[in-house]
């Protein structure tokens, strides 16, 4: 559970500085051949596999060329590769300040972070008192993942005047709330250094990350005249293609841009990449052209994995969920993935985790998926288990499902709770709630697997531990209904089954469909069933009605101020909204839990839409005015839209989609985070609550 401002330092593009130490005669930041960029400057600029071959090239590397390839390969997700090279450094230099970089790199990208800062800190020992600037960045970034942000920028001072420490100083104070210092940064890289991109793309890829699109577009467009890396011109395609400027002058000024770059930087297989991902990302199928010719030309290549990637990634932008509905699709996504998947001589790289996932929707969904084709999906995304509680319970759960490798279900649910021990940060501790989450998800994980396996007795605490931790998971209420058959406790595991269908579930809720069978078996009929969940659904729906209104916060406080522009250029304020009951809900169109519950709320707007005593809003952090006024054409919705100024990050809203109800007093008497099933009926109840006052 990393913050996503690392996303950002693991890009930050390196000009070339001075080495600032050598333990090794051959330890040169020069390549073998001195028109081309070192192995370092590479890895630094972010383009992995052309570091990776040019490490291949080299016939004797230095320790230090050879610390570079292993964060390479760790970076691009060649894992065994990186510990192949990592293990040959530490035999050829085990006294190296280099291999401990390595060994620090290496850890940084397994996701343990007691690890990784016990290895940042010794190989800052080891380096004395002039550490290399690659030393100092990744021992900032270690710091920064580890929620330790005042010591990162503490050491970014160290090297004032490395551009690319200066960036990452800016950034991590940008992320901290204090972007007049930042801004200040990169004003003086621009004016000491005004031929290089970094005062550009610094603020620029900042801006783009927080989808302030109309922001970022003239920064990074200034960044791409002055860069040939590929990342820095896909960062302003990324921005282009979400400005408001007319699709014409999008795409002439998109090819003008392509032009340019194959021009000063030479048809490379990382140019054709960052051309054929563009296209596929927006879906034209202009990237086929690129695609091919990587494959063509840069076979057995990250570069030909990640063409094969965009394969996968355009069909699955165009049919979405159709895909596990249509046999036919189906099947061709398995085709896809398997293209993938068996291309020759890749080894591991940064998507195959994402192929995996695809293939397990595909498996997870598929009654007939073979027990072969689950377990290798399952040990593809095992990777992910480290930071991903509710897909390592769901593994486990599907393998008991499908009552196949209950050993390995087993192995998986136990898991998760040493991952727990590395992944979770200071904060996240101090999120309760999350931490709660987390813990109730992998008990009831690995209670389920028990209870399968070793029977009630063995699974009793980890499913009651489940319970008390998240009392309101239909899942885990369903398993406590199972555990009381098991034991023939049968009345118990109706009260489970009936308090577990009132809750909300994202996929199917079992809770129903076990009450009914258990109807059945108590009665040897299921004669009179539906008289019966007539009844007894009165009383459940008064009693969800009662604990959804019990939520209501005992000290609301103010909601934060804001005046925003609608989609029609009006400005909303909160103070506008005192005296009403007001629902803010923070969505995006980016986000499908979000888009999943928009009829229901067009439904509740269109339900107050004449009441003064109520006010229906939403806050939208797409950053792309135009497409969110086309996407709002198109399917017909008038509720009314507020366009985030960054009100969203600085209030730390984070989960998608969040809902606020406030009272007429402006306070957050309620929130509601995630998505909704049933969400005019339970809003309608909060907004009633707080209309009439009480």
């Amino acid at each position: 559970m990393r913050p996503w401002i690392m996303l950002f330092l693991a890009a930050l593009p390196l000009l070339a500085q001075p080495n600032a130490t050598g333990s090794h005669p051959s330890d040169s930041d020069q390549s073998s051949h001195p028109s081309q960029p070192s192995i370092r400057d590479l890895y630094a600029a972010g383009e992995n596999e052309a570091a990776i071959r040019a490490f291949i090239a080299l016939g004797s590397p230095s320790p230090k060329e050879r610390a570079f390839a292993v964060a390479a390969y760790a970076h691009s997700g060649r894992k065994e590769a990186a510990k192949r090279q990592l293990a040959a450094l530490r035999v050829a230099a085990p006294e190296s300040v280099w291999t401990l970089y390595a060994e620090a790199a290496f850890l940084n990208t397994e996701y343990d972070m007691p690890a990784a800062l016990a290895a940042g800190q010794k190989m800052m020992a080891r380096a004395g008192a002039a550490p290399d600037q690659e030393m100092i960045y990744l021992q900032a970034y270690i710091l920064s993942g580890a929620e330790k942000n005042d010591e990162a920028l503490a050491l970014l001072e160290q090297s004032p005047a490395s551009p690319r420490l200066r960036v990452a100083r800016a950034y991590l104070l940008s992320a901290g709330g204090k972007e007049k210092e930042a801004a200040a940064i990169y004003e003086a890289l621009r004016t000491e250094m005004p031929d290089a991109p970094e005062g550009w793309s610094g603020p620029g890829r900042y801006a783009l990350g927080r989808r302030r699109y109309a922001e970022a577009l003239p920064l990074l467009k200034e960044a791409a005249t002055r860069s040939t890396q590929p990342r820095v011109h896909a960062d302003y395609w990324r921005a282009l293609s979400s400005s408001e400027l007319p699709a014409e002058q999008k795409k002439a000024e998109l090819e003008r841009d392509i032009a340019d770059l194959r021009a000063r930087r030479g048809d490379t297989p990382e140019v054709w990449l960052a051309i054929a991902t563009e296209y596929a990302r927006a879906g034209d199928e202009a990237y086929l052209e690129w695609n091919e010719r990587i494959l063509r030309e840069a076979p057995n290549t990250l570069y030909a994995g990640r063409a094969l990637w965009n394969r996968h990634t355009v069909f699955s932008k165009k049919h979405g969920a159709k895909i596990r509905e249509n046999p036919e699709l189906t099947a061709e996504a398995r085709r896809l993935i398997r293209d993938y998947l068996d291309y020759d001589n890749r080894d591991e790289d940064y998507y195959r985790g994402n192929v995996y996932s695809s293939l397990y929707g595909i498996v997870r969904s598929d009654p007939k998926a073979t027990e072969a084709e689950i377990v290798e999906a399952i040990q593809g995304i095992r990777p992910t288990f480290a930071w991903n509680a509710g897909l390592t319970a769901d593994a486990a759960a599907l393998l008991v499902e499908r009552n196949i490798r209950l050993d390995l279900a087993e192995e998986i649910a136990r898991s998760g709770f040493d991952a727990l021990k590395t992944t979770l940060l200071p904060s996240d501790f101090a999120n309760t709630e999350l931490v709660s989450q987390v813990r109730a998800t992998l008990h009831d994980g690995l209670g389920w697997v028990l209870l399968q396996r070793n029977g009630p007795d063995a699974a009793r605490n980890h499913l009651f531990a489940a319970w008390e931790l998240a009392p309101h998971s239909p899942t885990i209420q369903y398993h406590l209904g199972q555990w009381h058959e098991a034991r023939n406790e049968l009345a118990k595991a109706e009260q489970r089954y009936r308090h577990g269908a009132t809750l909300q579930s994202a996929r199917e809720n079992p809770n129903e469909a076990a009450l009914r069978k258990l109807y059945e078996k108590r009665h040897g009929t299921l004669a009179g069933y539906e008289a019966y969940r007539k009844s007894s659904g009165k009383a459940d729906l008064a009693a969800r009605r009662t604990r959804i209104l019990a939520e209501r916060k005992k000290s609301p406080a103010p909601a934060p101020s804001f005046a925003l522009e609608t989609l029609d250029g009006k400005k909303i304020t909160l103070a506008s909204l005192k005296g009403k009951a007001a629902v803010v809900n923070f969505w995006g169109i980016w986000c499908g839990w979000c888009v999943k519950e928009m009829p229901e709320y067009q439904e509740l707007a269109k339900k107050y839409a004449n009441d003064p005593a109520v006010a229906i809003l939403t806050i939208n952090n797409d950053g792309d005015a135009a497409g969110v006024r086309k996407w709002m054409a198109e399917q017909k919705y008038d509720f009314a839209v507020l366009l985030d100024d960054g009100f969203v990050s600085k209030n730390k809203v984070s989960g998608f989609p969040t809902t606020w109800f406030l009272d007429p007093k402006g306070h957050i008497a309620f929130e509601k985070k995630g998505w909704t099933r049933k969400l005019l009926e339970e809003f309608s109840w909060r907004v009633e609550e707080l209309k009439a006052g009480r």
